[in-house]
């Protein structure tokens, strides 16, 4: 850890390169003018203008941007078949989770769809006058997309809370993403 006083000037200048750095990563908007952006579109631009290159891409392209992005961002080159998970694939993976983190796992899952599915409820309405009801009415979506992100520490968790929910919902398709590493 670094103490800097704001009050000289180096650490004003500290400062003001950790705000504009600190929001340049949030900000989709913020024009970005790292190596990656550069050799990919050949030019600085903001996350917002390259998912609009990448989605307009992939809408005239379909798998095979889809297949060329996945290799320029992260290095893995795969085919359209390689983009979904086998159910070989799934299989082998489980057998690599120990015992006791797949109970805990599970025992997870059954707390969040448990709680999730106390938050159904039956229609409910109420009068606020003669001739007025108001009413909630809730309905599932016919399908949800995640993003789970990779990183040095995928979280379960991510999947756990944002898919039984949905489940529970009664949402019939369930769509995950997440990023593949190089051998993917």
């Amino acid at each position: 850890m670094r103490v800097v006083n704001c009050q000289t000037p180096v650490g004003q200048a500290l400062w003001k390169k950790h705000v504009r750095r600190q929001t340049g990563a949030s900000d989709p908007n913020y024009i970005r003018r790292d190596p990656v952006t550069l050799r990919i579109f050949g030019k600085p631009c903001s996350a917002r203008e390259a998912a609009g290159r990448i989605l307009e891409d992939i809408r005239r392209q379909g798998d095979r941007a889809l297949c060329r992005y996945s290799f320029l961002l992260d290095g893995f080159k795969t085919s359209a078949p390689g983009l979904a998970v086998s159910t070989q694939e799934k299989r082998r993976a489980v057998k690599q989770v120990p015992a006791a983190v797949q109970r805990s796992i599970k025992e997870a899952a059954e707390h969040i769809r448990a709680f999730h599915q106390s938050q159904l409820r039956k229609k409910t309405g109420s009068v606020r006058r003669p001739g007025c009801k108001v009413s909630e009415r809730r309905f599932p979506l016919r399908r949800v997309g995640m993003y789970v992100p990779g990183g040095v520490a995928p979280l379960i968790s991510t999947v756990l809370m944002n898919a039984l929910p949905a489940k529970v919902a009664g949402v019939p398709e369930v769509y995950m993403a997440t990023p593949p590493g190089r051998q993917g």
